[in-house]
């Protein structure tokens, strides 16, 4: 491709440059390194112009994101966020910054069948008689086609910055701007199916979460998952990293659970279902006595010892259960019922009392607890010979 350089510019451009240095001066808010996105943008690298030099597409090209924390992103070949220049300040690859471009389409995209990029960007710093505007492909005065293009993860090609700006390159020797990930791969599609709608549960109660993730534009495989609460992609903490598993909320409050998945070319899903998940105190439940309390008996009780009809959780089991001999005087034996989620105990026993058995005197009686489980020495069963 021919490049059009417009050498009797330079003395115009000259001028454009000192009156900027002044507006800055006089202006810094205009220019100031403020945030402008984030440090996890997917370019990266530097473009060249032979007007105004070095274009910088990420803060991390020279350590300056604590200060500065700018770059420009592309997600399902749109672009968005800021590149900068030290020479013209900030150049937006918004769409709401590009909006009443020129000539249409205005916002900045990839063609993820070619690769081609179309659309504008915009140096913010414009004025006067300097519009400010960058196309990214069209055609030059001389009839040549020009434009950007992605090849896997790496930026090649040109960009036209009117008289100011002249020729953008994005790749040269030693230089050029790439990307974390191929802008060309789409992401994975994502769906959550338990729980099916936001729930309410109480605090320390198990809850299942299931998730189902495919690449249905790329049949790309799925690599890796991710569940998290605050957001889609910096929420924290990460509960889980599998498409199935199971998660317990420690406290109450509510909690939004988001889910991603990441295909084997590095692309995380962007549609990122969520859940509302209103987590309770739950309310203490008393231990609870069975059928077995206050019954007198003989034999040591072993059923009907606690009352878990109804009480969710693990089965209630007795606990410190005294053991006295078959025949023992008194007949007495004692268990605690425990309580759930600081719920009291209970306190249970079998008492003989003034009416306990009488093992032994000849004599079976029902009404005093006696039978051939407990009082085998008078309540024998009699077996009659045919």
């Amino acid at each position: 491709m021919e490049i059009v350089v417009y050498k009797n510019k330079i003395i115009n451009l000259s001028f454009f440059l000192g009156v900027l240095f002044i507006m800055q001066f006089l202006f810094p808010a205009q220019t100031a390194n403020v945030a402008r996105a984030g440090v996890g943008d997917a370019l990266s690298g530097y473009a060249w112009s032979e007007n105004i030099g070095w274009i910088s597409f990420n803060c991390t090209n020279e350590n300056t994101c604590a200060t500065s924390n700018y770059g420009v992103n592309v997600l399902d070949g749109n672009f968005s966020g800021y590149a900068w220049s030290e020479n013209i300040g900030w150049i937006s690859f918004n769409s709401a910054d590009v909006s009443g471009c020129p000539s249409s389409p205005c916002s900045p995209v990839i063609n993820l069948s070619t690769g081609l990029v179309s659309g504008w960007a915009k140096a913010l710093s414009a004025s006067g008689g300097w519009d400010g505007w960058i196309k990214l492909s069209g055609t030059a005065t001389n009839g040549s086609p020009y434009g950007v293009s992605f090849s896997g993860t790496s930026a090649s090609g040109y960009s036209w910055g009117s008289d100011v700006i002249g020729w953008i390159s994005w790749s040269g020797s030693g230089y050029g701007v790439t990307s974390l990930v191929d802008p060309l791969n789409e992401a994975p599609t994502t769906t959550i199916t338990s729980p099916a709608i936001s729930i309410t549960i109480p605090e320390n109660q198990s809850q299942q979460f299931i998730g189902t993730a495919t690449d249905p534009n790329d049949g790309d495989t799925i690599l890796a998952y991710e569940w998290r609460i605050g957001n889609c992609s910096t929420g924290a903490p990460v509960i889980g990293n599998a498409i199935n598993f199971d998660y317990a909320f420690a406290d109450d409050g509510v909690y939004t659970v988001y889910f991603r998945a990441q295909d084997n070319k590095g692309a995380w899903s962007t549609d990122c279902p969520s859940r509302i998940i209103t987590v309770t105190v739950r309310e203490p439940i008393n231990g609870v006595c069975g059928s077995a309390n206050g019954v007198p008996t003989q034999k040591k009780p072993t059923s009907n010892l606690c009352n878990t009809v109804g009480l969710p959780g693990p089965t209630v089991l007795p606990t410190n259960i005294n053991i006295l001999p078959e025949g023992g005087t008194p007949s007495s034996w004692t268990w605690t019922c425990a309580g759930e989620y600081n719920g009291a105990n209970a306190s249970c026993s079998s008492v003989n009392g003034s009416t306990g058995t009488s093992c032994g005197d000849g004599k079976c009686q029902p009404s005093k607890g006696e039978s051939p489980a407990t009082c085998r020495a008078d309540c024998r069963v009699k077996f009659i010979e045919f």
